[in-house]
């Protein structure tokens, strides 16, 4: 959909949420969708920024798992290939883990990391990344 309208919507509810001296799984889920929502809009600086706060929110809510489908996306388009490749394994292990599948945003984020994860390395040195991916924790 409207990924301009989703930005603004997210910002104002984190900023109502920060308002209301919110720092928990509210605030988390939030920033993590901004984050999210950032990357699909193109703009990583912005994402980048809203990860740096939203990642530990996330882990101190437990649920940090479901946001390394973003993390692989901001990788990618910035160019960390071997850091997406990572994050996609590390999610797709959480996942499992959690007995959770992915939600509509997740996968879109999973899709866009994944296709630029295999265009450009060779098959060999993504199953070394995944492989090192799967063994990352929390």
């Amino acid at each position: 959909g409207e990924v301009e309208v989703a930005v603004a919507c997210t910002q104002a509810a984190a900023e109502q949420l920060r308002g209301w001296g919110g720092s928990g799984y509210h605030l988390a889920f939030a920033l993590g969708n901004l984050a999210g929502f950032q990357i699909a809009q193109g703009d990583l600086a912005a994402a980048n920024e809203t990860a740096i706060e939203a990642l530990p929110l996330l882990a101190g809510a437990g649920i940090a798992f479901w946001f390394f489908d973003h993390l692989a996306a901001l990788a990618a388009r910035g160019g960390h290939i071997d850091d997406a490749a990572r994050f996609l394994a590390h999610a797709d292990v959480a996942y499992a883990r959690q007995n959770d599948c992915r939600q509509p945003t997740q996968q879109k984020a999973y899709d866009i990391a994944s296709a630029i994860v295999r265009e450009r390395i060779d098959e060999r040195r993504l199953q070394r990344l995944f492989l090192i991916g799967r063994n990352v924790t929390e």
